[in-house]
């Protein structure tokens, strides 16, 4: 459940970061910065969050 909503995140976020590099390729590299920072943070709290509930199991 939770790894098929991650999946879909990066997938549409692969989808906007395509469309802004071909709009626009300087924004795309601010945008590129932003998006790896959020996608490590959100993947960094799932391993988190998972590995607290592999610990209760």
């Amino acid at each position: 459940k939770w790894g098929s909503f991650l999946g879909l995140i990066n997938v549409v976020v692969a989808i906007v970061l395509a469309i802004v590099m071909f709009v626009n390729p300087l924004i795309a590299l601010g945008a590129l910065v932003i998006v790896v920072g959020i996608y490590g943070m959100v993947f960094g709290l799932s391993a988190i969050l998972n590995a607290v509930r592999v610990r209760r199991a």
